[in-house]
């Protein structure tokens, strides 16, 4: 039987905000033995609508962001997005279990990142609003030049999908000027 402190070592649950977890230093990998990204229409509107049913239980205080923002963290109960799996080797980090969740979660996050891009064309809605670029640094895998590298998920027959869902490099001010080998 192995030791419990040893098995506890390697397996140690921990919460975390979709911040941190996209917030790594590098890409999650999903290895060749995953299955392809399966989630419908259907599944994504069930996640949805379970986020806004959670955020819907308490009322809104706040209309400046940086409060909204504060507010949410001090009063709102933490959302269970079920847990997801890593492993870590001195080379990447691999998705072992999750990989459909956190691919949404992505794509999601790239959706919202394009709509705040577009709301920042608008001058009015400067300093209304979170900013794009912060967004970014959670989709967008940097390098340590300023560039991005690419995504935060990193699967090669996922990159011209994501790719397709991106705003252009050229509109992009976090990824860099053409040169990403990956965007």
């Amino acid at each position: 039987m192995p030791d419990p402190n040893v098995v506890k070592s390697l397996i140690t649950p921990q919460d975390q905000t979709l911040r941190q977890v996209f917030s790594a230093q590098r890409a999650y990998y999903i290895d060749i033995y995953q299955r392809e990204y399966k989630w419908t229409d259907e599944n994504v509107k069930t996640l949805l609508g379970d986020i806004e049913v959670r955020f819907q239980q308490h009322d809104r205080r706040k209309t400046n962001p940086k409060e909204i923002q504060e507010d949410v963290l001090e009063r709102f109960e933490p959302y269970f997005l079920n847990t997801y799996l890593t492993h870590t080797t001195s080379a990447r980090t691999s998705i072992v279990d999750g990989q459909q969740r956190l691919t949404t979660l992505l794509l999601i996050l790239i959706k919202l990142y394009r709509i705040l891009k577009e709301v920042e064309q608008n001058p009015e809605s400067k300093g209304k609003t979170n900013s794009s670029d912060r967004l970014g640094q959670l989709i967008f895998e940097a390098n340590d030049f300023g560039g991005t590298e690419g995504f935060k998920i990193f699967n090669e027959n996922r990159e011209e999908a994501f790719r397709a869902l991106s705003p252009p490099a050229s509109s992009t001010a976090s990824r860099s000027s053409g040169t990403c080998p990956r965007c």
